[in-house]
């Protein structure tokens, strides 16, 4: 643990841009599937859905980079798009902050337990008796007014949604302290397992996920 804090302390103390060299590979070619995972999530919302009847059921350069991640994402939400991600990524990030001296154990655990939270997240909420906010009826609005009323409501329910991040976080956190992005060819086995996985469970609980989230 104490080699970690050195590390971040040190990194943080020669801030400069990273060299052509010290780029991790593995880590661009995620970036680039992630973004073409965004643009193909766009390009289905904004050319339309399947109907929903068809579904089945404190370091300072760390808060100043997530303090212009939320202004990015507030114009973005606000502007252009309101489906925004940045805003929920960067309050996310502020708790992570948490976590930062937390053992790798601690930080798996926690993800393990963060990634069912969204299946009863909603179910919760009602059990509190407080009405669920309703999705804003948006016909005639103007653009910008949509927007306005589509981020009221995405952030007046954030709290459903929101810390659906944090697993990703934490195994984030978790993979990076073992250098496992640095040395990604050594893990090709436990990839391949870790995917199968990853999709038998997803595919096991998504059901249960819209069923939740439909109050039951």
């Amino acid at each position: 643990m104490t080699s970690n804090n050195l590390l971040i302390q040190s990194s943080s103390s020669r801030l400069r841009p990273v060299q052509p060299g010290e780029r991790i590979l593995a880590l661009d070619v995620m970036r680039g599937f992630a973004l073409f995972g965004v643009l193909l999530a766009y390009a289905l919302w904004n050319l339309g859905n399947p109907p929903e009847e068809s579904y089945s059921q404190i370091n300072t350069v760390y808060c100043r980079r997530l303090f212009g991640l939320l202004l990015i994402g507030l114009a973005h939400a606000l502007l252009l798009r309101n489906g925004d991600i940045l805003v929920p990524y960067a309050v996310m990030g502020l708790f992570l902050l948490v976590f930062r001296r937390a053992s790798n154990k601690t930080l798996v655990i926690a993800g393990a337990i963060g990634v069912l939270y969204p299946y009863f997240a909603r179910s919760a909420w009602e059990l509190t008796g407080i009405p669920f906010p309703q999705r804003p009826e948006t016909d005639g609005a103007s653009y910008l007014a949509e927007n306005y009323a589509w981020v009221r409501y995405w952030y007046s329910t954030a709290i459903t949604s929101w810390p659906a991040s944090l697993p990703m976080f934490f195994f984030g956190l978790y993979l990076g302290r073992r250098r496992f992005f640095e040395n990604i060819g050594a893990h090709a086995r436990n990839l391949s397992l870790g995917l199968a996985a990853g999709l038998g469970i997803s595919s096991f609980l998504t059901p249960f996920g819209c069923y939740f989230s439909r109050g039951g």
